[in-house]
């Protein structure tokens, strides 16, 4: 009965909750189940004990949770941009991008006739050991760079 109640307490509330919020959630609900809450909370909903102790260790660590509140993850998680890991993809993008740019010289607006899906296929077929790059990283290197967005439209060349 108590673990039905648990189990219906974690289901009704957990969909709401962020990535925090439910490791804090859950690891308060297994303090207060008591001896082998921890057991009972990763059997009912499948996270893991180090995720649960983790949530444990930040309830105990009260000052951790408010300095941090509006955060998600701690300072530094998450993955590497892969312009840091990789910093010779933003020389070969505008490598590839140079034939190909256009601009207005009295004006500051650089764009090239390239599109950004095309430049990030070409870049995956040269270099297969690297991570493949997506065109939303082509198009933060072009940003970076300062080009401008334009939409690819014909010429004619005379």
């Amino acid at each position: 009965m108590v673990i039905e109640m648990l189990k219906t307490r974690i289901e009704t509330v957990l969909p709401t909750l962020n990535e925090k919020q439910r490791r804090i959630y859950l690891a308060s609900e297994a303090m207060t189940a008591g001896y082998g809450g921890i057991t009972r909370v990763h059997e009912i909903t499948g996270v893991s004990r180090s995720v649960l102790h983790e949530g444990i260790r930040e309830i105990e660590n009260n000052d951790e949770i408010i300095r941090e509140k509006d955060r998600v993850r701690r300072e530094g998680g998450g993955r590497k941009k892969i312009i840091e890991k990789e910093p010779e993809i933003e020389r070969q993008v505008l490598g590839i991008v140079e034939s190909h740019t256009k601009g207005d010289p009295e004006r500051v607006l650089i764009y090239t006739s390239k599109s950004l899906r095309n430049i990030a296929d070409e870049i995956n077929k040269r270099d297969h050991e690297n991570p493949k790059i997506s065109h939303m990283t082509v198009k933060n290197i072009l940003l970076e760079n300062e080009y401008t967005m334009q939409a690819n439209r014909k010429e004619i060349s005379v």
